[in-house]
């Protein structure tokens, strides 16, 4: 599935919520997860997919994710911090 980044807000000091327009509405229970694969630039041993939980309610149109991002972060959560609103990623789940 396409998700399309709505925009990302500060949640506290390094962490950040991501908000995602699906292309059709994604039904999911709280607590379920999602792959998202990030091609970027010198992707680490980890590759450009990641797992996250779900962090919006299932009622919202916008699916959400919430991470931490340091300096020391991965070159996934890195580009994650880079992205353009309007950026289109592919996204795996819930599960």
């Amino acid at each position: 599935m396409k998700m399309t980044l709505d925009h990302f807000e500060p949640e506290a000091d390094n962490i950040f919520s991501f908000y995602f327009e699906p292309e059709s509405p994604l039904k999911f229970t709280a607590g379920q997860y999602i792959e998202v694969t990030l091609p970027h630039d010198n992707p680490d041993d980890r590759s450009i997919r990641r797992w996250f939980t779900i962090s919006s309610p299932p009622t919202d149109s916008l699916i959400s994710i919430t991470t931490k991002i340091t300096e020391d972060s991965s070159s996934f959560k890195k580009g994650l911090i880079g992205l353009e609103l309007g950026t289109e990623l592919s996204f795996n789940g819930p599960m």
